[in-house]
């Protein structure tokens, strides 16, 4: 059995998707990825070494598994995240909601 350190509590806190400014969020995410892919329409902007290097493009899938205890969360980010990188299609297969403990 994992024990939890016991401050741990004392910095766990729920924030209520409400609560988020989606288009701020929004507005930071693209901010990051122009930086890191070099989306900018307007610029001579170079994609960073890393991006460079890993050639990200295209189509991709993923699985996001949990290996042990963990509340989940950030499911409603996925939309805001795939509109940041300009995704056009995303298929989302959830097996637990948000806040959930798996």
């Amino acid at each position: 059995m994992i024990l939890e350190p016991p401050a741990l509590n004392k910095f766990k806190q729920r924030i209520a998707w409400e609560s988020i400014d989606q288009k701020r969020l929004l507005t930071h995410l693209e901010f990051c990825v122009e930086e890191d892919l070099g989306f900018a329409t307007n610029t001579e902007h170079r994609r960073d070494l890393t991006s460079e290097i890993c050639s990200i493009n295209g189509e991709g899938s993923a699985n996001l598994v949990a290996r042990e205890r963990m509340t989940l969360c950030g499911i409603s980010l996925i939309p805001i995240i795939s509109k940041a990188f300009c995704v056009n299609s995303v298929i989302i297969e959830t097996y637990a909601e948000d806040g959930a403990e798996i």
